[in-house]
């Protein structure tokens, strides 16, 4: 697939993600081991699978080709962990929520970007159930807080 995706003019990038087959970290150092495929370093993700994404921005800077901005709220994944929730039942109880409200260092995440040179593309992003919260609102809550801490 990285090979048709090339031959297209792509870059690949595997995202390591909450509930997928590539998600703990021992998981994401196999597949940068066995393979030349770059990341795309979620943080909400990364805090998720119990990863610190400061360290994992520092630790595959030379593999970093994508990153995602999320955050996760510590109440529901101090659940989902002490009750074996799901993926998708962590959604449900709203585990993502916008950048600053939850547990992932979003200042040490700027910073961390910036000491590495990555200079790349970024989403923010929200994991949630379709029509559930106020997704422009949270999506302008999580620019203002990044906007914010971008000039600090």
């Amino acid at each position: 697939v990285a090979g048709v995706a090339r031959d297209a003019g792509l870059r690949p990038v595997v995202h390591p993600h909450a509930g997928g087959y590539i998600e703990f970290a021992d998981e994401v150092e196999r597949l940068v081991a066995d393979t030349d495929l770059d990341l795309c370093i979620d943080s909400g993700h990364f805090a998720y699978a119990g990863m610190d994404p400061v360290a994992a921005i520092r630790t595959y800077a030379d593999r970093l080709g994508h990153f995602h901005f999320k955050d996760i709220r510590p109440d529901v994944i101090d659940r989902v962990r002490a009750e074996g929730l799901d993926f998708w039942t962590a959604i449900k109880e709203g585990v993502f929520c916008p950048m600053g409200e939850g547990l992932v260092d979003v200042a040490g995440v700027i910073n961390e970007l910036a000491a590495v040179g990555y200079t790349g593309f970024a989403t923010i992003e929200q994991d949630r159930v379709a029509g559930s919260g106020t997704p422009l609102e949270d999506l302008q809550r999580s620019v203002a807080v990044l906007e914010r801490m971008g000039r600090a």
